[in-house]
């Protein structure tokens, strides 16, 4: 397979392929799986009325889903990974496959700045390290932001372009280690950047953006939206 996958519809492209990208994911980014794991599941755990449906945008080869799947807490949450790529959609849906879970995670090709999917459709929206691929964030984010029921929650995950180098450097030793090209942090984004998107989105969501200074989380950011009840 060529080492750029290319969408068909867009001009988008991710710098390898899908199976070294499996490889990588499966192996090597069990410290920022399980930072979003814990926040899904405290999410889950500590709503009355727990979330039934999960939408993963940009879900890749599907491997943090499964990872849900079989050692997360959130036994009765139905989970929908959606891929731009053709190629990752069929790697994901035989990824799960694999590991039993088509009964609890679907895999579909969707683009986040148009989705097909019904308004106010799914409790919870997570997506890793993909802002940086959306054409159009402000619109990707209004997206999101209708796909989520009153009171839903989405929490995205990315990397920071103004990470501390030290973390940095370790983050690009392990890519290395991996096979996999260094990363370009210059078309990450910053906490501030992100900020200013969600605003520009104009959706009425209340958000939280946190950095942390210590640890795995200090090479990202996390953006936490809720929809409002009465939207």
């Amino acid at each position: 397979m060529d080492s750029i996958i290319q969408s068909k519809s867009t001009d988008i492209a991710v710098k390898y392929s899908t199976e070294l990208y499996d490889h990588y994911t499966s192996s090597f980014t069990a410290d920022y799986d399980d930072i979003l794991i814990k926040r899904v599941e405290h999410v889950y755990k500590s709503n009355s009325c727990r979330p039934q449906l999960l939408v993963d945008v940009g879900t890749g080869t599907a491997q943090l889903l499964i990872k849900l799947g079989t050692q997360g807490q959130c036994d009765q949450l139905k989970m929908i990974g959606t891929d731009l790529f053709d190629e990752m959609v069929v790697a994901a849906n035989n990824n799960v496959e694999k590991f039993g879970l088509t009964d609890q995670i679907r895999i579909v090709r969707e683009d986040v700045h148009a989705m097909s999917f019904s308004n106010s459709v799914c409790d919870l929206v997570t997506s890793r390290a993909t802002i940086h691929h959306w054409r159009d964030p402000v619109q990707a984010l209004r997206e999101i932001y209708r796909l989520l029921k009153p009171n839903g929650i989405a929490i995205i995950h990315d990397i920071r372009r103004d990470a501390k180098q030290a973390m940095k450097d370790v983050f690009q030793a392990n890519r290395v280690a991996a096979g996999i090209p260094r990363c370009n942090f210059s078309e990450k984004f910053t906490p501030e950047e992100v900020k200013t998107m969600v605003i520009r989105a104009n959706t009425s969501a209340s958000f939280i953006i946190t950095a942390p200074n210590k640890g795995p989380a200090a090479l990202g950011f996390e953006l936490f939206l809720r929809k409002h009840a009465s939207n």
